[in-house]
Order: structure tokens, then C-alpha cells, then sequence
């Protein structure tokens, strides 16, 4: 699918940027709904954890506690692990 998206979008579509494919997918569902553009996660894994980071981050204890059975630990190869500080990214909002 990613290789067709240029020939859907046409051939002066920039590749990044406000008219990009990936800023249209966006600005199209909130338009519609009246809601303001949401950030593009490509998994719900990823989106899961930059949830418990943003909520984790803000706290004087940054943590946060996953059942050992849940999905974002077994199925998703311990995603609550956590990342050095350097490596951290504010998500954008």
C-alpha cells in the first residue's frame, strides 16, 4: 500500500509537510468529526506507550504498572521496559 499512496495522492504531492499523505489521513477524520488532527501512530503499541510515557513523565514517580500477562508484555516484546532519559521524546500534542 505505501508504494500506490503517490499514485493515489498524485504526482505533486510532497512526501512530508502539511499536504503530505500522511497530514491529509489526518486533517480528513477530524474535519469531519469537528475534531482537531490527532497525532499518527502506525501501531497501537506505539500509541500505548507514548500514553503511559506521557502520563509516566509528568509524575514525581515516573512509572507506570503493567499486569505480567498483559498484551504490551507478552505479545509485544515487554513494551513497558523502560528507555534511558536521553532516549525520551515528548509526544507531540
Amino acid at each position: 500500500m505505501l508504494h500506490q499512496t503517490p499514485a493515489l495522492m498524485g504526482g505533486d504531492t510532497p512526501p512530508d509537510g502539511p499536504d503530505s499523505p500522511v497530514a491529509v489521513l489526518k486533517r480528513h477524520p477530524a474535519d469531519l468529526l469537528g475534531k482537531q488532527v490527532a497525532p499518527f501512530f502506525p501501531n497501537g503499541t506505539m500509541a500505548k506507550q507514548t500514553v503511559l510515557r506521557r502520563h509516566a513523565d509528568g509524575r514525581e514517580r515516573p512509572a507506570c504498572v503493567a499486569h505480567p500477562q498483559s498484551r504490551l508484555e507478552v505479545c509485544r516484546s515487554r513494551a513497558t521496559t523502560p528507555c534511558p532519559a536521553n532516549e525520551r521524546a515528548a509526544p507531540a500534542m
